[in-house]
């Protein structure tokens, strides 16, 4: 499913039962989820396949949204060493794997409640880690080497006033 994660290692950052409640935008009078459907999402989520009922696959889609936007939260500081993306095979280490469920699972809680003190704080060691990637001084405020940080007008003033656009 992911290029790093899948839904079932979700898992180990929020348990099931939580993820269908993070997830499930469920409609004016809609009633929580019978066992029935929550087996056949399991069963989904352990085949990998999205279900076909419109309700638990609109909770399969918010699920596998928060896992691309984690492993996009991972690529994102990966991008400052590593030119091809997502990385694939050996390359993707258990460090890649814990951080795309800890990005995941926190926007899974983002959606609905407090981040709890557990997931936000691994969420804060996640970015740290990434945030090592990130060359110094790469940001808008440092000048490009041979700029000045003031641009200097360069050419023929020209003052636009009433009389002078009169024919336009």
């Amino acid at each position: 499913m992911g290029d790093y994660i899948e839904l079932s290692d979700l898992a180990q950052r929020v348990p099931f039962k939580v993820q269908l409640d993070l997830a499930d935008d469920k409609n004016p009078g809609e009633m929580a989820l019978t066992d029935a459907q929550e087996n056949t999402l399991r069963t989904a989520i352990a085949a990998d396949t999205a279900p076909t009922d419109t309700r638990l696959l609109r909770i399969w889609n918010i699920l596998t949204g928060v896992i691309t936007d984690g492993e996009a939260q991972v690529n994102s500081y990966l991008s400052y060493v590593h030119s091809t993306l997502p990385l694939t095979g050996t390359n993707v280490t258990n460090i890649i794997k814990a951080h795309s469920m800890t990005f995941a699972a926190w926007y899974l809680y983002g959606r609905r409640q407090n981040i709890p003190d557990d997931i936000q704080a691994m969420f804060d060691n996640a970015t740290a880690w990434g945030q090592r990637f990130i060359p110094t001084g790469d940001d808008s405020t440092t000048p490009i080497a041979g700029t000045t940080p003031d641009p200097q007008f360069v050419g023929t003033r020209r003052s636009f006033t009433e009389s002078s656009l009169k024919y336009w």
